[in-house]
């Protein structure tokens, strides 16, 4: 590319295809909930 400007539509989608990837990626580590705060049974917290 020789000193030619990126073109921002590409730099734009690059981008967003980085975040959305770290998105996912982050979703499907996580899906067994491993790393999620315990719940607790809804008659443990009303009285």
């Amino acid at each position: 590319m020789g000193g030619e400007k990126f073109p921002p539509v590409l730099s734009l989608g690059v981008t967003a295809g980085l975040i959305a990837a770290g998105v996912f990626y982050s979703l499907w580590a996580t899906r067994h909930g491993e790393d999620a705060a315990p719940q607790l049974p809804h008659d443990e917290i009303r009285p």
